[in-house]
């Protein structure tokens, strides 16, 4: 079960891991979310935020996406093929509790329309409204914690979104397992660097 010392344990695995690269990703993570700015999140969403997404941002408010200064921030999540067909999807960065917010409430307001696609789903998951988007990306992809699982999944399962083509694939039981196995998948080399013009750049290796 996942509490606030583990999810640090976890954050400061996978930071490991990923200053080793050649080159490292450098992912810009903010400091602590308050637990008022989580709350305040929750509320807004009307939605129960699962132990490890609380513990995420009371670690990390996710990451520096872009600033004029500076450029974009390493994604900290790579692209990664789809398991059913090796199709490539997004890099993704972890967003704050803000950005939760908005990027929710985008898909939200998607719904509506998405809903008419017919989703091919990988995993105990399935279409709804109880998703929390906790990434950004370059397009409509997203990771998320699915609230609603089919039998057999887990309530804060990570799940894959994809509008391109429509599918729904679960990744991980929860969160934190997740940010463990994608830790454990950098170390032995699972994602190669691929250059970009404007970020460190790693994708799934053939």
């Amino acid at each position: 079960m996942s509490t606030f010392e583990s999810m640090q344990s976890t954050i400061r695995g996978l930071c490991e891991a990923i200053a080793r690269l050649n080159p490292p990703i450098t992912p810009r993570l903010r400091g602590p979310a308050t637990e008022k700015q989580i709350s305040s999140a929750a509320k807004k969403l009307g939605l129960a935020f699962p132990a490890e997404l609380k513990h995420l941002l009371l670690c990390h408010n996710g990451q520096d996406f872009y600033n004029p200064t500076s450029g974009y921030g390493d994604p900290l999540v790579p692209m990664m093929r789809q398991p059913a067909n090796g199709q490539r999807y997004s890099h993704y960065w972890l967003s704050g509790a803000e950005e939760i917010v908005e990027h929710t409430l985008s898909y939200r307001d998607d719904h509506h329309w998405l809903q008419e696609e017919r989703f091919d789903t990988i995993g105990p998951a399935r279409y709804h409204d109880q998703f929390i988007v906790f990434t950004g990306s370059e397009n409509a992809d997203c990771l998320v914690l699915d609230l609603q699982p089919k039998p057999g999944g887990s309530v804060g399962q990570v799940v894959l979104f994809c509008t391109q083509a429509p599918q729904i694939i679960v990744v991980a039981p929860d969160l934190e397992t997740y940010l463990r196995s994608l830790a454990a998948d950098y170390k032995k080399g699972r994602f190669q660097h691929t250059p970009c013009e404007y970020f460190v750049s790693y994708v799934e290796s053939d």
